[in-house]
């Protein structure tokens, strides 16, 4: 049996060590981060292109959005995220292709760390009508840019790229017409996926550590009841929506002087929000959007803004 050399295990005695002595302080929080805000921005551009494609010509959809997150076993934030896209509709089998940037920030509640993340992407929608159902979706596919800024005497600081990939998929049907007024009840169902990737990373609060490879998926299924009315050539569509959201993180993985250890990453996607809002149209000059208040699982209030409009 090969005998272990004294440098050797003097070298991986000062590792364990160094790993012992700072794999406790690693804060969860700033490493799960990104995969809250790679959600909202994910979804956020989902939900502009199901929203603002048009079938032939140019068209143009923005989003902002907000809230804050309140995990069970991990400091909580605010958050931000706001983006726009850019597309064509082709005409010919409700083709869409389109292009946008998105962007967002966190504060969490220690008041002196912050975590933030842009992307630039590029995708497909697609949309039409059969009868009284009509169908959209988005697939799209983009990179990111991340970076968590705090005191080395906490997490540190860290910059990394990443890859998001998404797909968001909307149905809907009127349930109910008047047929004397200009009103009726309908109900619309939307699904989202978001993968996110994020490269290994150094992080400067532990000389030499290091955060592994993480993959993030964040689902979401939502149900939607509005109330159209039409009036003067405008429409405005009040309604209520219950969401349930769901997230598969993987661990961190934190690995210093050869050795590695992995921990929870935060619980910053799942859970479910009942959601209060109006989608509405314009006259003549096509300006559409819809603004939207939340309320979540654990009582937190969130925020949703979206406009845009056809050329």
């Amino acid at each position: 049996m090969p005998r272990t050399s004294p440098l050797a295990l003097a070298a991986l005695l000062v590792s364990l060590s160094t790993l012992s002595a700072h794999a406790a302080p690693i804060d969860e929080a700033p490493i799960s981060s990104p995969d809250r805000l790679s959600r909202e921005i994910g979804m956020g551009v989902g939900g502009t292109v199901l929203d603002f494609q048009t079938d032939r010509g140019p068209w143009l959809g923005t989003y902002a959005n907000g809230g804050t997150i309140a995990p069970d076993s991990a400091q909580g934030a605010d958050y931000a995220t706001r983006g726009l896209s850019i597309g064509y509709g082709l005409g010919w089998h409700g083709l869409s292709p389109f292009i946008g940037y998105a962007q967002g920030q966190s504060d969490l509640d220690d008041g002196v760390t912050q975590t933030r993340i842009r992307s630039y992407f590029i995708g497909l929608g697609l949309s039409g009508e059969r009868g009284r159902f009509s169908y959209d979706a988005a697939l799209y596919a983009g990179r990111t840019h991340n970076k968590i800024e705090s005191p080395v005497a906490l997490t540190g600081a860290a910059d990394f790229d990443g890859r998001l990939l998404g797909l968001s998929l909307r149905g809907g049907s009127l349930l109910w017409q008047n047929p004397t007024a200009n009103y009726s009840v309908d109900l619309v169902v939307q699904g989202d996926f978001v993968r996110h990737t994020t490269e290994s990373h150094p992080i400067t609060g532990v000389p030499g550590g290091r955060v592994s490879e993480r993959t993030t998926t964040s689902s979401a299924l939502r149900f939607e009841m509005g109330l159209p009315m039409e009036r003067n050539g405008a429409s405005i569509r009040p309604y209520l929506a219950l969401s349930a959201f769901g997230g598969t993180p993987d661990d961190i993985t934190f690995s210093v002087g050869g050795t590695s250890t992995s921990f929870d990453a935060a619980d910053v996607s799942g859970g479910g929000a009942l959601s209060l809002g109006t989608s509405f149209v314009t006259g003549g000059n096509g300006l559409k959007g819809r603004v939207e208040l939340s309320r979540d699982a654990e009582g937190e209030t969130l925020w949703g803004l979206r406009l845009g409009m056809a050329f």
